[in-house]
């Protein structure tokens, strides 16, 4: 294969698994019945298909400085070929993570740490090599915010229960033991050589000196952290026996209950094997949709009422603002107006459920005017 930027140009007209020139277009996945080649994933044609589809996520430097679009295709297919020889040879180790803040609104932040635009390529190859395979094992695995409504709703007809509680895995990512997450995965996965590239991604830069945490800015850890919860949780997830139902959404736990002593039920029980780990469970909003005086209720950052139809969804206030404060951010980012659309277009899609017809438009608006007003 020759270096030049043509041979990695894509084609719009055609788009088969390898082009004409052989250049691999779709990434290198683990089998159903556990197949896995190593040579192929840790090719360097495999892992710039996972840098490829790492650029459309975060475009924040690691700490070398580093943006997408900082390297040519020809420059990141040379470093992903030596990448691809440290892995080969068992020598691969992650570059240290930079620290990074982002607002969360009131003055809160969200600590993350960034890997360089290289190591993310090995992260999401990894992803994308795991992620079938897994769900597969979970079909459940794939559930969205949207889910977990729709579920709450349909319980709530055939229940009549209106007590909401959301409880959160206090600081969840930091906290993972490192063995609680390898335990997860060797329960479904035994080949050597995958088991090796995971947890060289997983310890990151301090390797076995490591012992807790997951990187928030790896685009493996959601898998990682996925697979670890559903492990520890397990023995309350397959009994649900005397229990109201619950569901999980990463770190976010949401239960329907008859009352607030059913709620504080719900989190002691969940809380046992949790604290098992070393891990800890808050009650972050709890109330009943009829007792609408006492306060709103806030489910996934947005607030839900029940009206004659069914459950109705508001965005609050203080979710404006914290919305304000990440657009603003965006002004720090190596591609400021990137990082915007990137981010309204997130945001719509978390917001979808409380654009109903009568506020779409205006919220809609309300987001573009924001980000006229700061120039992006």
């Amino acid at each position: 294969m020759s270096g030049s930027l043509l041979d990695w140009r894509y084609d719009q007209d055609q788009q088969p698994r390898r082009n004409r020139r052989g250049r691999r277009e779709t990434p290198h996945v683990m089998g159903p019945d556990g197949s896995f080649d190593g040579d192929e994933f840790m090719s360097p044609e495999n892992l710039m298909v996972g840098y490829l589809h790492a650029r459309r996520g975060g475009q924040a430097p690691g700490v070398d400085g580093l943006c997408f679009g900082d390297l040519s295709p020809t420059d990141a297919y040379a470093g992903l070929r030596v990448i691809s020889e440290a892995l080969h040879s068992e020598e691969y180790r992650p570059q240290p993570h930079r620290p990074a803040k982002i607002p969360k609104g009131g003055g809160k932040y969200r600590q993350l740490s960034i890997p360089t635009i290289l190591d993310k390529a090995v992260g999401k190859s990894l992803d994308l090599c795991l992620r079938s395979y897994f769900e597969n094992i979970y079909p459940d695995l794939h559930t969205s915010p949207w889910d977990i409504f729709a579920g709450l709703e349909l319980q709530m007809h055939e229940t009549g229960c209106m007590h909401l509680i959301e409880m959160d895995i206090k600081d969840c990512y930091p906290s993972l033991a490192i063995h609680d997450v390898l335990n997860a995965v060797t329960e479904h996965i035994n080949d050597p050589s995958l088991l090796r590239v995971i947890e060289q991604v997983v310890r990151g830069y301090e390797g076995h000196g490591k012992t807790r945490g997951l990187s928030q800015g790896c685009p493996l850890s959601p898998l990682m952290a996925d697979i670890t919860l559903r492990r520890i949780l397990r023995p309350v997830m397959e009994d649900r026996r005397g229990n109201p139902p619950f569901w999980r959404y990463v770190d976010n736990i949401v239960g329907l209950c008859r009352n607030a002593r059913e709620g504080r039920r719900l989190l002691s029980t969940l809380q046992a094997p949790l604290a098992q780990h070393g891990l800890h469970l808050d009650r972050k909003s709890e109330g009943n949709l009829r007792q609408r005086h006492r306060g709103p209720v806030k489910i996934l950052g947005l607030s839900p009422y029940w009206a004659d139809s069914g459950l109705v969804w508001k965005i609050p206030s203080e979710l404006w603002q914290e919305i304000d404060t990440r657009i603003a951010d965006c002004w720090n980012k190596p591609q400021p107006h990137e990082t915007c659309t990137s981010l309204v277009q997130g945001l719509l899609n978390s917001l979808g459920p409380a654009l109903t017809p009568a506020t779409r438009l205006e919220t809609v608006s309300r987001l573009m005017n924001l980000a006229t007003r700061l120039s992006l």
